[in-house]
Formats: C-alpha cells, structure tokens, sequence
C-alpha cells in the first residue's frame, strides 16, 4: 500500500487529479453538512466551527509540512484581516443560499461565480482576458442555464 502511495506521489498530473477530487468531495460534503444543520444551529455557529476545523487542519498538516510558524507572518495584515472579513461574508452569504434554496440549485448558482471573478480580474487586476478564456466563461454560464432551467 505505501509502495503505492510512493508512486503516486512520484506523478504529479494523478496526485494533483486525487487532491482535485478529494476537494470537490468534501466541498460537496461540508454543502450537504451546512444545509442539514442550518435547521438546529445558526448559521454563525456553523461559521464559526467550519472555521475552526479549517484553523485545526492548518496548524496540524500543512504547518508541519513547512516546520514552523513562520510560514503564517505577514507585513500586510491589515489586507489579510480584510481578506479574512471577506471570506467570513462569503460564507455567510453563500450558506443562507444554501439554507433557503435547494441544495443543487445553490451549487448551480455559485458557479456563476467564473464569470464574477473573469470580469473583476479585468476591472481590479488589469487583466488580458483572451477570446478562449471568455468563451470557456459562457460556455460554463450556459452549462449553469440549462442546470436551473429558466422559465420552468
């Protein structure tokens, strides 16, 4: 079994495919967590726990992995404390989507998001968005219309 995990971890395209399903199964799980108990609990409970398993998963594996605390010093902290608020509103926002609307059309919903972040990267980060990219946006918009079905 470890002789296995070696030779994965010698390919770099698998290892990065594993790391990407194994991100889509627990985002899939912690949406399906959060819908089920948005009914007992209020959502800043919710927030606030899902944020301190995220800080545990921090300081037990990825600090080790670097060997010291260093890794966490910054000299903008007054931007990653904005970033921070940032993210807590995020969640916030996107979990009272998921409390009110069905579970698959709050995902379907939240991939709209490509297009948010293709057009504020042009806006806030001088981008050079080319035609592939900008198709591949609404291609994945149009994936999102036929998911929620408009008009029905």
């Amino acid at each position: 079994m470890l002789n296995k995990f070696l030779q994965l971890k010698e390919s770099p395209k698998i290892m990065a495919a594993l790391c990407a399903m194994l991100a889509v199964f627990f985002f899939s799980l912690n949406d399906a967590f959060i819908k089920f108990l948005s009914g007992d609990y209020a959502l800043h409970q919710i927030v606030l726990v899902r944020s301190g398993i995220g800080l545990i998963v921090l300081l037990v594996i990825f600090i080790p992995l670097h060997g010291t605390f260093s890794i966490l010093k910054t000299r903008r902290l007054g931007m990653h404390l904005f970033r921070g608020l940032a993210v807590v509103f995020a969640n916030l926002t996107f979990f009272v989507g998921l409390v009110e609307l069905p579970l698959a059309e709050a995902t379907a919903i939240f991939f709209v998001s490509p297009l948010l972040i293709t057009v504020f990267s042009i806006i806030f980060l001088k981008e050079q968005v080319g035609i592939h990219r900008w198709v591949s946006v609404f291609l994945g918009l149009l994936g999102v219309l036929v998911i929620l079905r408009p008009g029905t």
